[in-house]
């Protein structure tokens, strides 16, 4: 890919993983919620993803988005979850529709099916004497407030790949 891929979510564990193992891989351009406590290595903007004026300068002129942004918290406040993971969502892919961007990859979470993990429906790793797998057909069952945000995230992505063919 020759145009740089946004990473929002810069600041945090798994946007940190993401860059250790793909840094050499892509022209990066990071965006933080807050000021970084090191100088990335990469052209990065700072600001909240729910707001449209503080994501348009990081994603103009990019080719794709890994979109990592958002409370990961399993008990974070409702308030926070539709701002950060919700908003932020919706913010992200519309401005990607705006700035011609097709290409977005929304990290979703076990917590967007992970009350499907309960009971008989306990995940393999605890149940070697069965086939149980969840296997993607299964339907958002969140297990918390942070899992219908991931669960909503995804019904989002649906939207924007139907409508307008971001894959």
């Amino acid at each position: 890919m020759d145009e740089p891929v946004l990473l929002t979510g810069a600041g945090g564990h798994v946007g940190q993983t993401v860059l250790d193992g793909l840094a050499g891989k892509y022209d990066w351009r990071l965006m933080y919620h807050s000021q970084p406590a090191e100088e990335p290595a990469f052209p990065y903007f700072t600001g909240e993803v729910q707001n449209p004026g503080d994501v348009r300068p990081a994603m103009e002129g990019v080719g794709a988005v890994v979109h990592l942004a958002g409370d990961p918290r399993p008990e974070a406040p409702w308030d926070s979850v539709i701002a950060n993971n919700i908003d932020g969502t919706h913010t992200v892919y519309d401005l990607a529709v705006q700035e011609g961007v097709d290409r977005v990859v929304f990290a979703s979470s076990n917590h967007a099916v992970g009350a499907a993990e309960t009971g008989e429906r306990t995940p393999d790793i605890y149940r070697a004497h069965d086939e149980f797998r969840l296997d993607g057909t299964e339907y958002p069952r969140p297990g918390n407030k942070y899992g219908i945000s991931k669960a909503t995230g995804e019904i989002i992505g649906r939207y924007y790949h139907d409508t307008y063919d971001i894959s």
